[in-house]
């Protein structure tokens, strides 16, 4: 029985290890997604940071402002997913 759990440890740091590795492949990844027609950009990496947005300029006045939050939620959230 104690050559199994031994066995069992080693098959969990193996996975451990693994995940490690995975989760900082996943911090590299980076994904763009717009809304808007590509008037707002969001950028997030794989462990779901926002890293930057993009904002045309066209889209910024101050009477549309509900609708520049709203493409802005959309494009991160598309990144993010």
């Amino acid at each position: 029985m104690k050559g199994g759990m031994q066995g069992m440890l080693k098959q969990v740091q193996k996975m451990q290890a693994e995940m490690q590795r995975v989760q900082g492949e996943l911090g590299n990844m980076t994904v763009t997604e717009e809304a808007g027609g590509g008037m707002i950009k969001a950028k997030a990496n794989g462990m779901k940071e926002l890293i930057s947005i993009e904002i045309d300029p066209q889209v910024i006045n101050s009477e549309e402002k509900e609708i520049l939050e709203d493409l802005v939620v959309a494009a991160v959230n598309k990144a993010l997913q």
